[in-house]
């Protein structure tokens, strides 16, 4: 069904289907043959407090990843959210062990990522700045 373009890939827990969700979504199979939003991602921006109506960010299919348009961008993100400008979208993460992980937006976990700025997570502009910052990229 990924690999149709009829089901996305939950990659939360497994990868097994990421590289069928990217083939379809290259050659705009099934739900890419337009736009979609990932549920998982609704349903957390709205637990987050988002209305409905602005929790449908989608991801559009093309040749290459194109990144969701987050709620910052539309102005109804959650407060303390969102990037501090529409251009400084890379999200530091600070995982359990405590490495520092920057995450650029067409990162398959970008979405999953809540920014807790008090919990030391920050908004970079560009990787370089991210790397000066010490921060690594993400592994994927």
């Amino acid at each position: 069904m990924v690999a149709q373009g009829y089901a996305l890939a939950f990659t939360r827990y497994s990868q097994a289907y990421a590289s069928d969700e990217a083939q379809a979504r290259a050659a705009g199979r099934g739900v890419w043959a337009g736009s979609v939003v990932p549920p998982w991602d609704y349903r957390r921006c709205v637990r987050e407090g988002g209305a409905p109506a602005t929790c449908s960010h989608t991801v559009e299919a093309s040749s290459s990843p194109v990144a969701p348009v987050p709620p910052a961008e539309r102005g109804t993100a959650p407060a303390g959210s969102g990037p501090p400008s529409p251009e400084c979208r890379i999200k530091g993460n600070v995982n359990q062990a405590g490495e520092r992980i920057y995450h650029l937006p067409s990162s398959p976990d970008y979405y999953r990522i809540v920014m807790r700025l008090d919990r030391g997570k920050r908004w970079f502009c560009d990787e370089a700045e991210a790397r000066a910052a010490g921060w690594r990229p993400a592994a994927h």
